[in-house]
């Protein structure tokens, strides 16, 4: 929310320096969510997809994934980043999302319609990508997730030019109302994609 994401990582590697380094725990797995925020908001898609190919393994392995809440957190990162891979193609974002709808419940419902609009956005498809973030800003919006709702609807008014300016002015002023910032950056983090009109 300060425009600090060196800040940020520097608060989570204090943190997890004093704690176990012997297995994979929740505190680990929060500071890797808090890493990949960092590098999204950086801009730094290419680390975050890199973060996540290195730490997925040892999430596996930790048994995390086996609690819902864990296992929809970090397949919606996974999910996110892939955008940012080269060899990414349109069906294999689509199967990301795929993963998220079929937990059934609304906040993956949500986080997979972010999927969709990015996979829709990355191969040009601007109203496909528009429709999903309606579509996942309403399922976020649902369950209380406005951070992640608002951050979809400030990518929509990019996508949709000067006739966007009043939603995009709305958003931002969301976001500063409540301490952020940089807007645009924290909604990058919060709605990874490649968000242009």
């Amino acid at each position: 929310m300060d425009d600090d994401p060196a800040g940020a990582s520097a608060e989570v590697d204090q943190a997890l320096a004093a704690f176990s380094s012997s297995g994979y725990f929740t505190q680990h797995f929060w500071g890797f969510n808090g890493r990949v925020l960092a590098d999204l908001y950086r801009g730094d898609g290419e680390g975050a997809l890199a973060r996540v190919r290195a730490e997925w393994p040892l999430i596996r392995a930790s048994g995390l994934t086996r609690i819902q809440m864990a296992r929809v957190m970090v397949t919606h990162l996974k999910s996110c980043v892939q955008v940012f891979d080269v060899r990414a193609t349109r069906p294999s974002l689509e199967r990301e999302a795929a993963q998220l709808e079929a937990e059934q419940v609304p906040w993956a419902l949500g986080f997979a319609a972010l999927v969709r609009a990015a996979a829709a956005a990355r191969f040009g498809d601007t109203a496909g990508a528009l429709e999903q973030l309606e579509l996942g800003a309403r399922h976020l919006e649902s369950v209380g997730a406005l951070t992640h709702a608002w951050s979809a609807r400030r990518w929509s008014s990019v996508l949709m030019g000067p006739s966007g300016r009043a939603l995009e002015d709305a958003a931002d002023q969301w976001f500063k109302a409540r301490g952020v910032k940089q807007p645009a950056r924290f909604a990058a983090a919060f709605c990874p994609g490649p968000w242009t009109a």
